[in-house]
């Protein structure tokens, strides 16, 4: 290899670690900063596909804007001023790679949320790509346990459903959508109790319960009944991503029987 050959292979080595350093610094900065933010809850996981995506992308990113501004660039290029023949030398100068870091962070939001699963928008824990999503149709068959004696209860005319239970008058606490909720439950000697049966309906507008709550799992509020004040419930990751049934849909709830709790919860 002549010495030529090798001067320019150093300095393209060069290049390349540069922006590889600079790359790896920004979204190292960024994962941690989005560990420590009250607004996304991600997990560690979340945190470490970040870090990783995103330097990986954006480098690439900027490799490819640096080749091209190299077979693009001007020998010679006119100007009409010094204001002009700045903003030329800088645009030559980073431009192409800035551009390219931009396409790159585009890519890792894209592959953090289509292939990963992260909500980018909201900042919400990871939800299982089967999983049916807020906007899913009523008609979907919910996962909790049915309470048999609820439905028998429900369906004889001499034990009517408790007033309590349900949620008629349009005075009732709002809860907001992606809030991290859980049924309200105490803590006794033999473990955690629910302060009263909370029901579960099929749609935010059912008269006849499908059945009760029998976990103390954590929630999403998906969306909340403007009639009723029943709250869509979706399972939660947990506070360690563990619950097996993230993402899938529980049911309505009245909101009287929800206590919002911190994300971290839910992650």
């Amino acid at each position: 290899m002549s010495e030529g050959n090798m001067q320019m292979t150093q300095v393209v080595k060069k290049r390349l670690a540069i922006y590889a350093g600079v790359c790896t610094a920004i979204f190292g900065a960024l994962a941690i900063g989005a560990a420590f933010s009250s607004k996304i809850h991600w997990g560690f996981f979340g945190y470490i596909a970040l870090f990783i995506s995103g330097s990986v992308l954006t480098t690439v990113g900027v490799v490819v804007g640096d080749v091209l501004r190299r077979m693009a660039m001007p020998d010679l290029y006119f100007t009409k001023g010094f204001a002009d023949s700045i903003q030329k030398r800088i645009f030559w100068a980073v431009g192409p790679q800035t551009i390219g870091w931009f396409i790159g962070m585009v890519a890792t939001n894209g592959f953090m949320h289509n292939y990963l699963g992260y909500d980018m928008e909201t900042g919400r824990g990871r939800v299982s790509q089967s999983a049916p999503r807020a906007h899913a149709a009523p008609e979907h068959v919910p996962t909790w346990v049915v309470n048999q004696k609820a439905e028998a209860s429900a369906t004889s005319p001499a034990a009517p459903i408790v007033a309590s239970s349900t949620t008629t008058s349009q005075q009732f606490q709002l809860i907001e959508v992606g809030a991290c909720v859980m049924g309200k439950h105490r803590q006794t000697g033999t473990g955690p109790e629910f302060v009263r049966p909370i029901v579960v309906y099929r749609q935010g507008g059912a008269v006849e319960p499908a059945g009760t709550m029998e976990t103390f799992s954590a929630f999403y509020a998906e969306e909340q009944h403007g009639v009723t004040g029943r709250v869509r419930l979706t399972y939660a990751p947990g506070a360690f991503g563990d619950e097996p049934k993230a993402g899938e849909v529980l049911g309505w709830v009245n909101a009287a029987d929800l206590e919002v709790h911190e994300h971290r919860n839910c992650q």
